[in-house]
């Protein structure tokens, strides 16, 4: 619905604090977190001398010439809002309204186009989720203390000075303390899975039991800290709200028809196709809703089976795949405290292990279609947190640029070839920690 291709890496530098949302989360110093022979479409690799890992400008880059190369401008409506899409069963047919972004719904009633599939691929980093603390009203009621979620978060300046809290362990929660501890009075960092630890610039605390008046948060343990400035890295909900058949509902044990808890939409086959919905699964395919697998490369193969599936180029037993879905929620449901945690975890794939990569290849094959996961992307992913460890201290010596300058003007082998000599000075300079690297 902007102006551009791109969603999330199409960057909004200083988002307008009048809108509701940013329409993008990406702060400045974003990088990339998997090496880009592994994360992009296997289709199109990045170009020769290309950093391993990059920043948002260079993402969208390649994302436009991958639009660019084979030529999808023309199927796409920039500055377009979908606000509705209903599944009419007399002719088997979705209504679609759409109405130009940023337009009102009493500024007019939109056009409406029919269509035989829908394709939702609208991301899942737009609608933050905020957790409810008790007391915190009345923490945030003084004028000098503030909120915000990470999606609202760029540079760390505005926090020079301040107590800040940031609430969550994941990327954005550490890049956002790691930056900001260098300006601020005290940085605090609350994971719920983390024991108590004083570090040199940042106070580790663990789950957080409520705030008060005075200005200080209270955590589960006892603990206790002053902060004036709270940010959220507490993720983001998922929102198909112009999918009118699909209800919004609080996460439960089962469910008799589709529904979205904001942690997960369920029943899905595959994480794909929606089952016991108001409209057939055939009709509509879940574009990349999952974590913990490269998203191109998820979005290539979901868009292949999705495509084949609904042109009858194969057919899936949704029986059966409601089966193995009822029998996931059962195993999650025996590992997991409450229904809400089983939603957060529905979605989830875990490294290593190379679960995800085992389920691009089982959608490989429900597609019918010879591709597979390199056995070079399997061997690498128990390394790929050393492997961005030692990215990092090349760029820090100033020798990342030679390190890739010509690489891949040979093709994909010779980005593979840099990936394992990455590690192999890892190994090199602390061989004891690294014995099985090949």
């Amino acid at each position: 619905m902007r102006e551009d291709v791109g969603g999330v890496w199409l960057a909004e530098p200083r988002p307008d604090p009048s809108k509701k949302w940013p329409e993008s989360p990406v702060y400045d110093s974003l990088q990339t977190n998997i090496a880009h022979p592994i994360m992009y479409f296997p289709s199109h690799l990045a170009p020769p001398s290309t950093p391993l890992y990059t920043g948002a400008r260079a993402v969208n880059g390649y994302i436009r010439s991958y639009v660019d190369r084979f030529d999808l401008r023309q199927y796409v409506k920039f500055n377009a809002q979908v606000t509705a899409a209903t599944w009419d069963h007399s002719r088997n047919q979705w209504d679609v309204t759409t109405r130009p972004y940023g337009i009102q719904s009493n500024q007019g009633t939109g056009s409406v186009s029919q269509f035989d599939h829908l394709l939702v691929a609208n991301g899942h980093y737009r609608h933050p989720f905020i957790p409810n603390f008790d007391g915190f009203d009345d923490w945030v009621s003084c004028s000098s203390r503030s909120y915000i979620h990470t999606m609202w978060y760029r540079i760390p300046e505005p926090y020079r000075g301040h107590d800040v809290l940031v609430i969550g362990g994941g990327r954005s929660g550490v890049d956002c303390c790691n930056e900001i501890s260098t300006v601020a009075r005290t940085t605090v960092h609350s994971i719920r899975s983390k024991e108590d630890q004083d570090l040199e610039r940042i106070i580790q605390r663990g789950a957080i039991s409520h705030f008060t008046s005075d200005g200080f948060v209270h955590f589960k343990n006892g603990k206790r800290e002053y902060v004036d400035r709270v940010i959220f890295a507490t993720g983001y909900e998922y929102d198909c709200s112009f999918l009118t058949q699909l209800p919004v509902e609080e996460p439960k044990d089962n469910s008799d028809h589709l529904y979205n808890s904001r942690f997960h939409i369920y029943p899905l086959a595959l994480h794909l196709f929606p089952l016991r919905a108001a409209f057939p699964p055939s009709s509509l395919a879940f574009i990349a809703l999952t974590y913990g697998v490269p998203s191109f490369n998820l979005a290539e193969v979901q868009a292949t089976l999705a495509i084949r599936q609904m042109t009858g180029r194969i057919s899936l037993d949704f029986d059966y795949e409601l089966a193995q879905t009822l029998e996931r929620n059962e195993d999650l449901r025996n590992t997991h405290a409450s229904a809400l945690e089983v939603a957060r975890a529905w979605h989830r794939f875990s490294y290593p292990h190379n679960t995800a990569f085992n389920f691009i290849d089982m959608l490989h094959q429900k597609a019918n279609d010879t591709r597979r996961v390199p056995d070079w992307k399997r061997n690498l992913e128990p390394w790929l947190f050393v492997l961005r460890a030692e990215w990092r201290k090349l760029e820090d010596l100033g020798l990342a640029e030679k390190w890739t300058q010509g690489v891949g003007e040979g093709g994909i082998r010779e980005w593979v070839e840099l990936m394992w000599r990455i590690l192999r000075r890892a190994r090199d300079r602390k061989p004891g920690d690294m014995v099985t690297l090949e």
